[in-house]
């Protein structure tokens, strides 16, 4: 998989999230684990309410993923996706990093929360795609973006760069680690 095919992986996330929202389906587990890749870098999500795996007795937690609002005894909500999707996006940058891997107990990640700790920008993550995670994790979720926003917001960003820096090889692939430094 190529760094670009890794972003268009994200923008098709974000439409097929969008898709979910407008069926009235809350995800309620978005997270890199819950997203298939078809052999052609198609992603399908997958994961939200149809089943759950249980394997020894162990529970999928998905805390590290969870919105803030969710933590305060709040309804799940479509914007409570949105906020699971910018760590999902950070994990994919991670290329596979742990949300909060720095913090030993999943108990302890609420309270880290609610004191203002996110996820870091990684030194390849460029400000400008640091703050649409950012505006993915405000507190009030009416300030965070719909997916359908996040597709177009993506895609600008992505065309933005392109326009600048016209970095296509001739077979049309980016280089996804200069457009995260960009």
């Amino acid at each position: 998989m190529t760094e670009y095919q890794a972003f268009e992986i994200a923008i098709a996330i974000c439409r097929g999230m969008a898709h979910l929202h407008n069926a009235n389906i809350l995800h309620k587990q978005l997270c890199a684990r819950s997203i298939l890749i078809s052999n052609d870098f198609v992603p399908k999500v997958a994961n939200y309410g149809l089943a759950q795996y249980f394997s020894h007795n162990k529970i999928p937690d998905y805390t590290r993923w969870t919105a803030l609002e969710v933590f305060k005894g709040h309804q799940h909500i479509p914007r409570s996706d949105t906020w699971s999707f910018a760590c999902l996006l950070w994990e994919i940058i991670a290329l596979g990093g742990t949300p909060y891997g720095n913090i030993s107990s999943n108990n302890e990640i609420p309270d880290q929360l609610n004191k203002g700790i996110r996820l870091p920008q990684l030194r390849y993550i460029n400000d400008e795609l640091y703050q649409i995670m950012l505006d993915c994790w405000q507190l009030v979720p009416d300030e965070r973006p719909k997916f359908e926003d996040l597709v177009d917001i993506l895609n600008n960003f992505k065309g933005q760069f392109l326009s600048r820096h016209g970095v296509v090889s001739s077979t049309g692939i980016l280089v996804f680690c200069i457009l995260l430094v960009w």
